[in-house]
């Protein structure tokens, strides 16, 4: 496994994905691919303001999540998956345009990553996913 580490964040994953960050625009978040891979991974990361131990609950995700998929016309999102512990979590899928978009929220204290994971919708991309939601789970805040 190989180790990225950010000014607020670090994640492993496998060695055949790479940081192509310096790729893209000047201002895109961390992203990430696979050397063969399907799709694309990107993690934000925000302090939360003022936090003092704050930590969103599922159910505050959920509102976030809306708010995503209402400001970019994606409709209902499907295959929700939520926990509570050891942090909060809330992903779903939705297909955008001609794409397969996969959005997670994670929350700890005082720290909230917004994550997505895109590719092609008709892309045979399950295999991938199961390796991102591995990568996802391997997230420490800094």
């Amino acid at each position: 496994m190989k180790n990225f580490d950010f000014p607020n964040f670090v994640l492993e994953t496998p060695e055949d994905w790479f940081d192509v960050t310096a790729d893209l625009d000047p201002g895109s978040p961390p992203t990430f691919m696979a050397d063969d891979g399907l799709g694309e991974l990107q993690v934000s990361i925000e302090k939360i303001p003022g936090g003092k131990g704050v930590q969103f609950t599922p159910e505050q995700l959920r509102g976030m999540l809306n708010e995503f998929a209402k400001g970019h016309d994606l409709g209902s999102p499907n295959n929700l998956s939520s926990a509570e512990t050891p942090r909060s979590l809330l992903a779903a899928n939705f297909v955008w345009n001609d794409d397969f978009l996969r959005v997670w929220y994670v929350s700890e204290p005082d720290q909230l990553a917004f994550i997505t994971y895109t590719c092609e919708k008709n892309a045979t991309f399950a295999n991938e996913l199961q390796i991102v939601e591995t990568i996802i789970r391997s997230l420490r805040f800094k």
